[in-house]
């Protein structure tokens, strides 16, 4: 198991506070296309997407600190790999991303949780 899907597994047992889990992202150098993986295969472990790693799936991009390339790309190397029904829920959680970025808002979480990149 990656140093990423570790950090991800012991956010999730533990129950990290937003910030905590921003923090962590930032300060582990977390933005890379692997730490997108990472999330991607833990999120579609079981019949459905854990709610508790969307959220932190959610957080992350909200602020930047999950580029959202990365996160389209596993997601699009998964899907053409083997097409799964989670992925469905992935893709509308990063539509709905992408849709408030367009429009100029944000969704899913405080404007508080930009201030950990300034």
């Amino acid at each position: 198991m990656s140093d990423s899907e570790q950090m991800v597994l012991k956010a999730w047992k533990e129950r990290w506070e937003e910030e905590r889990w921003l923090q962590s992202i930032i300060s582990n150098r977390m933005d890379t296309p692997s730490f997108a993986e990472s999330i991607l295969s833990l999120l579609l472990v079981g019949a459905a997407p854990n709610p508790q790693l969307i959220h932190y799936l959610e957080l992350g991009l909200s602020c930047g600190a999950l580029p959202v390339c990365h996160f389209i790309i596993a997601v699009h190397k998964k899907i053409s790999a083997e097409p799964l029904p989670a992925c469905n829920c992935l893709i509308l959680c990063l539509s709905s991303h992408i849709c408030s970025e367009v429009r100029g808002t944000r969704t899913g979480g405080s404007p508080s949780h930009t201030s950990f990149l300034a």
